[in-house]
């Protein structure tokens, strides 16, 4: 698995595994029939309305959906909606009621249908992906986000800027373009991701690690436990720990130094271990073997 390491904005460098071609592939699928979906649903309810000149009702149903989605993809709850978002939603409204009584009297089904349809497909990446932290519903069933490769969070010019050169290297020659910079380039980046300095990560390891290949040791019964209230511990805190003393081991910066500063004080505080340990890092892997050996 192809990975790449991003120091944050804290100076702290974090290892991230890359999307690969074919997860990517895949989360654009699911993008693609969550979008038609979408305008199937809208167009079998715009019809029946619009013949019976009922398409202001259709306005309404359609702002109040799509507020809706955005409180739910945006992780809000109804009391964390601030007022800007709920005069944003009003003014939206007034508009496209404003709009529907301009457009309530057309006869062309086709043109009402592109004028409340199309905004859809062209703008669902961009607005997923702005409020859903670099996610759409494809990447998040696939586990994959978008992120900026200074550590900084990536912001709305970044989301345009990937969603403008869609219509390059993914629209323009049928996705070709995309599909071979993503499989070729080392940071895994189509023509949208290198202008906004950006890539696509897998926020799930694919390796599923257990702690008898992390490390092999001896049993119970000649093994001599030194702290047994490592029980306490989930496998996701041995792990890590494990992954820490890996970093520092790697690169034993100060950034990496401070991290299994962090981590040791968290162990002993757990632990309740009054007086640091003269050797760290030994200390650390000894609380790793004991939880293997009390727990497997």
């Amino acid at each position: 698995m192809q990975k790449i390491e991003i120091t944050t904005t804290q100076k702290v460098a974090i290892e991230y595994e890359l999307a690969s071609w074919g997860e990517r592939m895949l989360g654009f699928i699911i993008d693609q029939v969550v979008i038609f979906t979408i305008l199937w649903l809208l167009g079998a309810l715009l019809e029946p309305l619009m013949s019976a000149g009922l398409l202001p009702i259709f306005v309404l149903i359609y702002v109040v959906a799509f507020f809706v989605a955005y409180v739910l993809f945006s992780g809000k709850k109804v009391h964390q909606i601030a007022a800007s978002d709920a005069i944003i939603a009003l003014i939206t409204l007034l508009v496209l009621g404003l709009f529907a009584s301009f457009v309530g009297g057309l006869q062309d089904t086709d043109m009402v249908f592109v004028l409340f349809l199309l905004p859809v497909y062209l703008f669902y990446s961009l607005g997923l992906e702005s409020i859903m932290d670099g996610r759409t519903i494809g990447k998040l069933a696939m586990g994959t986000k978008v992120v900026k490769l200074t550590g900084a969070e990536p912001i709305l010019n970044d989301y345009l800027i990937r969603w403008t050169f869609r219509m390059i290297d993914i629209w323009g020659t049928g996705g070709a373009l995309a599909s071979l910079l993503v499989g070729s380039s080392p940071k895994r980046q189509r023509l949208g991701d290198m202008i906004a300095n950006t890539t696509v990560i897998r926020l799930r390891s694919s390796m599923n690690l257990r702690f008898e290949d992390i490390d092999r040791i001896k049993s119970l019964e000649n093994y001599e436990v030194t702290y047994p209230s490592v029980r306490q511990f989930s496998e996701q805190d041995m792990l890590l720990i494990k992954t820490t003393l890996n970093r520092y081991n790697r690169y034993p910066n100060q950034a990496h130094k401070e991290a299994v500063g962090e981590v040791l004080h968290a162990v002993m505080e757990k632990l309740q271990i009054q007086h640091t340990p003269k050797q760290p890092l030994r200390f650390l892997k000894t609380v790793i073997n004991d939880y293997i050996v009390l727990t497997r």
